[in-house]
């Protein structure tokens, strides 16, 4: 509590008469200001200068820094050798027309309302050979193969991206960009299935060495013994940067082929036999452990866990389950399911099928139609209650100092290890 300010005038309410006419002059003199400096702008937009105040001093004036740090700046340009490199970049703009083009670009852009604040270019010359060659089916992956593994060692050498490349690495790009005038004598057939065929196949290659694995998919056809053979597609990936081991790098090559056949499978949209090819030991051995583990665990499942399976009460059906006089809970938009109200089924509504889906229920509320999706039935029903409670008074008859609740509360548990409360009836 500000106790300084309980004792101020303005809070007490009283007021000097002499700022309080201050105030609707100077009310009066800003309603007169944007009365005389409003306008519409061509834009369909009104504008109002700023209120000054009068007497107000005059703003400082930065030009003495200003030319200050100007000086400062070319001084230290001549002290470096960089004047003149400095006026030659001006003198290029001025020659490219960069100004006018600066001035034309953010005037054309703020028509659409996208303002441009920052400006990067790039040098055509440099994207010359940037992604020249482009080949979505992989005909030319091995040669592709080379200028890839290129840039990883550049990258793996934390080359910069407008960094000179190292004498050999710049060898070894030139070496390849002269043999790639080779790829234009190659020619492949756009057919790719014979003009007459009584079956085709289709074979998978996939290998890997330490710095590459690869795929590709050859379709086989054969008709009257003559057999034609065609490059469908291929891929080639490189080998990650952290050193793996061959047999790593054969079961990527694998999962590569594996994918290259559902691509091929999905393009053919015919049933064919699909066969893989490998030449790794390692990857056969995997292949039949996972074969074998796969029956060994069939058989498991036979002998050991397909008796022992349970109805599930979530998947058994609820038209059994929940008949006239149950008591059942109702589903509600109440995120609490502790809160969700009880009621008691009066009458289920079959459809033209015959299979009940839809129950009409009684509340302490009033009754309402609810679908048996959005009922969910208690877990010791009317009836098993009967079932307990008879049993119970068996027991309470043998055992005169137990009663039926005692007998159920230690014997019946849910199937989450609760124990049950007994169910009471509602006076509906």
């Amino acid at each position: 509590m500000d106790v300084p300010k309980m004792w101020d005038l303005e809070v007490l309410g009283i007021t000097d008469p002499i700022e309080k006419e201050n105030e609707s002059l100077l009310e009066e003199e800003t309603l007169t200001h944007f009365k005389e400096t409003i306008r519409l702008c061509e834009d369909q937009r009104y504008e109002v200068a700023l209120p000054w105040l009068a007497g107000h001093p005059a703003l400082c004036d930065k030009y003495d820094a200003a030319e200050s740090r100007l000086r400062t700046a070319t001084k230290r340009l001549i002290n470096e050798n960089y004047l003149e490199a400095y006026d030659n970049v001006f003198k290029q703009w001025e020659s490219e027309e960069l100004e006018q083009l600066k001035s034309q670009s953010i005037e054309i852009m703020k028509e659409g309302a996208f303002e441009l604040r920052c400006w990067a270019s790039n040098d055509s010359k440099e994207d010359q050979d940037k992604q020249s060659v482009y080949d979505p089916i992989g005909f030319t992956a091995p040669a592709l193969l080379l200028p890839k593994l290129l840039m990883q060692e550049a990258w793996r050498g934390k080359i910069g991206w407008d960094e000179v490349l190292p004498v050999e690495l710049e060898h070894k790009y030139r070496l390849w960009e002269r043999t790639m005038h080779f790829m234009s004598k190659c020619a492949i057939s756009r057919r790719l299935f014979a003009e007459n065929y009584d079956d085709f196949t289709v074979h998978i290659f996939t290998d890997a060495s330490a710095y590459a694995y690869a795929a590709c998919a050859f379709l086989r056809c054969e008709f009257k013994g003559q057999v034609t053979v065609k490059l469908m597609a291929a891929k080639a990936r490189l080998a990650p940067m952290k050193k793996s081991t061959i047999p790593r790098l054969e079961l990527l090559g694998a999962t590569l082929g594996a994918r290259l056949a559902e691509t091929v499978d999905s393009i053919l949209r015919t049933t064919s036999k699909t066969y893989f090819w490998c030449d790794s030991m390692h990857m056969l051995k995997r292949v039949r452990y996972l074969h074998t583990l796969r029956s060994n665990l069939r058989k498991r499942f036979y002998k050991e866990y397909l008796g022992e399976l349970v109805r599930s009460p979530k998947v058994a059906s609820r038209r059994k389950i929940i008949s006239p006089g149950e008591i059942v809970i109702v589903e509600s938009k109440n995120p609490n399911r502790m809160n969700w109200p009880l009621a008691q089924v009066i009458e289920l509504f079959p459809g033209k099928d015959g299979v009940e889906r839809v129950a009409k229920l009684r509340l302490a509320s009033g009754e309402i139609i609810r679908p048996l999706q959005r009922i969910y039935p208690l877990e010791l029903s009317a009836s098993d209650h009967l079932i307990e409670d008879h049993h119970g008074t068996d027991i309470a008859a043998q055992n005169p100092g137990s009663t039926a609740t005692d007998v159920l509360k230690e014997g019946k548990k849910s199937r989450w290890g609760r124990p049950l409360i007994p169910v009471k009836r509602l006076n509906l």
